[in-house]
């Protein structure tokens, strides 16, 4: 018979070393990977009720608007503007969640997802990116709340001069001491086209 051989205690030592090492390099990877994760899916989460309050505006054959609310956490709302009246001659359908109207969804962004960007200057719609923190959205209203409305034509509603299109970026709260985590801006133009962007460092990249 053939002598069997099992592994020394040396050799035991430097495997699990080895293994550890390893893990060890692997850790800072994935965490990155899931903060990068988040951030996307943020963005996507955003850009997914745009579209469905730009359906409900067509649907309802009413004005729709998602509320985008700077809080701990940041938040949507979605809201039927004109409190399901159809009559449009009584000043409900304003662009402004009035009492009456009702909330259609709620959505919470997660604790440490910011409207914001590091991104300098202009956004990828042209417009200047808002340098305050977690006011990183240009649709219209004031701090904290702004409005994206939708008409039942699907295109964005106006109203009085006020066009109520814009952009909201995405960043995490931690992503100026982690450089490589994506920053993600989501606009939606005056016929209502909807654009999802990352920033790649250097420029605005549609996805």
């Amino acid at each position: 018979m053939k002598d069997i051989r099992g592994f020394t205690l040396v050799e035991l030592v430097i495997a699990l070393a080895v293994v550890t090492l390893m893990l060890a390099m692997g850790v800072p990877s994935f965490s990155d990977y899931n903060r990068a994760q988040k951030v996307k899916s943020a963005a996507t989460a955003i850009h997914v009720q745009m579209q469905k309050a730009r359906m409900e505006a067509i649907k309802r054959n009413n004005n729709v608007g998602l509320e985008l609310v700077a809080g701990s956490p940041n938040q949507l709302r979605l809201f039927e503007d004109n409190d399901g009246d159809n009559d449009y001659g009584d000043g409900d359908n304003n662009g402004v969640r009035n009492v009456g109207e009702p909330t259609l969804l709620t959505v919470n962004l997660e604790d440490d997802i910011l409207f914001n960007t590091n991104a300098g200057g202009a956004g990828p719609d042209g417009d200047p990116i808002p340098a305050a923190a977690n006011e990183g959205v240009t649709f219209p209203g004031s701090h904290p709340v702004r409005t994206l409305v939708y008409a039942p034509n699907g295109a964005v509603f106006t109203n009085g001069g006020t066009v109520y299109d814009g952009a909201v970026y995405l960043k995490l709260t931690e992503d100026d001491s982690v450089p490589d985590i994506p920053e993600y801006a989501v606009t939606v133009g005056q016929f209502g086209a909807i654009q999802l962007y990352r920033f790649d460092g250097a420029t605005w990249q549609e996805k």
